[in-house]
Formats: structure tokens, sequence, C-alpha cells
């Protein structure tokens, strides 16, 4: 795979999980300062 190509789907990747309830709690607890919830979604 060219750099180019990893760097497109990293990138793809990123966007996707994004979009996770995991991610939003990620958010939530970083800035409540508190361990994050994991719900595997």
């Amino acid at each position: 795979m060219s750099l180019s190509a990893a760097l497109e789907l990293e990138a793809m990747t990123q966007a996707l999980l994004m979009t996770g309830q995991d991610y939003a709690e990620f958010h939530a607890a970083f800035t409540a300062g508190r361990e994050p919830n994991w719900q595997g979604r």
C-alpha cells in the first residue's frame, strides 16, 4: 500500500470512528476528568 493510500484509509477510518458512542464518551470523560465508561459502540 502506498503512503498516500494508507493516509487516506487512516483518515476515513478516523472519520468513521468519530461517529460512535464511545467517541462521545471519550470527550465527556476527558472534559469531566474521569475514566471513560466504554460500551463497545
